[in-house]
């Protein structure tokens, strides 16, 4: 028996290894009918669990092979990456640390403790764990690309792009480093590489792909009089930001189609670059009677245009609010003379960056103190985990649970005379639309507002107010409050 135990589960790794999933899981639960308590098997049912997606039952496989058999560092390592990939950082740190109590030569769990520790922020002690994953092994690709990470979120770009590149020789189609090189190109200003290898999105697993012929995908070929389908693919905010290569497409004497997410329909509809207007369904794809001649992503159009720092299209306004929707939401601004500011604080928690890139409502107390002043709220969701004190006690009035789309948020933003903002989607309206916005921005800033600089390439209106030091706010605000205090004293 423990001959056709060996067999079956090394038949279940080779069927794992060339991603046959199903099989693997048929041999591991086929030893398991000849012992119910091989650890191994009951540890490789918890991997091809992991893989499908199905946490409660990955982490049931782990904690039963853990107990079974404590001294195994490799299902500790690997209940440790399922919490890392549910954002348990915490939960993840423990498990590894547990794996080298067991294996203090174990280079992927130092590596590993690494990766955690950048999601967390802690970048000096990344930088400690994935070094000593090299020491261990010195061609270890992923330590090199988690390196690469830690000094792309502290601004050490040319160093990162030296460890990328190492990770890259080791292994030239690790798809992590490649997109993580593209977004450090995109980071030091250099578009036009940057978007070049923006295309190793699609080979990450966590990118939401379509079902789209990939025959009729647009090369940047000339398409006069022939359709042209222009979907979303990421954030709203992405789309406010892209949309302003439509115009091009239209020129070029197509026909464009663009699809967006409902929110964005009564806002985009009004462009006259857009000959049709799709409203995008959640999980939803294109049909046989969708017909267009070529499609394209719109996070593509940059590149098909050569885009480089001098020629990004950044005239503005190009999105503009609806005139009878402004009027209508003025009065509900009240009657005040005062400089009118509307303020968003926090972004959407699913976002990776979102706990470095929010911040507290209270922050925006001394803002809200200024002779002259009113702070008005677009934040639409008040997540709580960020709004900290009562919404009184910082604004003149909240609007946001009023807004019922972005027509209506870019109405509000019309009768504003400045927008303050955290990296949100608000911020790209508001810079499209041309007013005068204050983006705050933390150490490890998104790549399009580059790592320098207090103005921003895409949009000539707003000013970037950024961290010096990872989740210290004080020193951005007391810089917005003294700024607004000189204009205000200028006017």
């Amino acid at each position: 028996m423990e001959n056709q135990i060996k067999q079956l589960l090394q038949t279940g790794m080779d069927h794992h290894n060339v991603g046959h999933l199903d099989e693997a899981k048929a041999c591991y639960e086929k030893v398991l009918t000849l012992d119910p308590n091989q650890s191994d098997a009951i540890h490789f049912l918890g991997v091809v669990a992991t893989a499908k997606g199905e946490v409660d039952t990955a982490v049931a496989h782990f904690n039963r092979a853990i107990a079974i058999a404590p001294d195994n560092p490799a299902c500790h390592n690997n209940l440790g990456n399922l919490h890392q990939s549910q954002q348990n950082y915490l939960a993840a740190i423990s498990c590894y640390e547990k794996t080298l109590e067991l294996n203090p030569q174990h280079h992927m769990a130092y590596n590993n403790i690494g990766a955690a520790h950048i999601r967390l922020g802690n970048y000096d002690t990344a930088h400690t764990m994935c070094r000593k994953a090299l020491d261990l092994e010195p061609n270890y690709a992923a330590a090199w690309n988690n390196l690469g990470d830690c000094c792309s979120n502290l601004g050490q770009l040319e160093e990162a792009l030296s460890y990328y590149d190492k990770a890259l020789k080791l292994e030239p189609e690790m798809v992590d480093a490649n997109w993580n090189r593209a977004l450090c190109l995109l980071h030091m200003g250099d578009l036009a590489q940057g978007f070049a290898a923006y295309h190793w999105r699609w080979k990450r697993q966590n990118t939401p792909r379509r079902d789209i012929d990939p025959h009729l995908k647009w090369n940047g070929s000339n398409f006069c009089g022939r359709s042209i389908f222009i979907y979303e693919e990421q954030g709203l905010g992405d789309t406010l930001q892209f949309v302003r290569y439509l115009p091009y497409l239209k020129a070029a004497g197509g026909r464009v189609i663009l699809e967006c997410s409902p929110a964005l329909v009564r806002l985009l509809e009004p462009l006259d670059c857009i000959d049709k207007l799709w409203v995008r369904k959640r999980q939803g794809s294109t049909r046989d009677i969708d017909r267009f001649d070529s499609h394209c992503p719109i996070m593509d159009l940059p590149h098909h245009f050569q885009t480089t720092r001098e020629t990004i299209p950044s005239q503005v306004p190009y999105i503009h609010a609806d005139a009878a929707m402004t009027a209508w939401w003025k009065p509900q601004l009240g009657d005040s003379s005062d400089f009118k500011v509307g303020i968003v604080w926090a972004g959407n928690p699913n976002h990776r960056n979102n706990r470095h890139r929010s911040c507290k409502l209270s922050a925006f107390e001394g803002l809200a103190k200024i002779p002259g002043v009113s702070l008005y709220g677009l934040q639409k969701d008040k997540y709580p985990e960020w709004t900290d004190v009562e919404l009184d006690q910082v604004l003149t009035r909240d609007l946001g649970d009023a807004l019922f789309d972005f027509a209506d948020t870019a109405a509000l933003v019309a009768n504003m005379d400045l927008v303050i903002t955290v990296d949100t989607a608000v911020a790209h309206l508001a810079g499209a639309m041309g007013k005068p916005t204050w983006v705050i921005l933390p150490l490890n800033a998104d790549w399009r507002w580059m790592r320098q600089g207090e103005t921003s390439a895409w949009y000539p209106s707003m000013t970037l107010f950024r961290q010096a030091e990872l989740g210290q706010w004080e020193a951005v605000f007391k810089n917005m409050e003294e700024k607004l205090v000189q204009n205000l004293s200028e006017k």
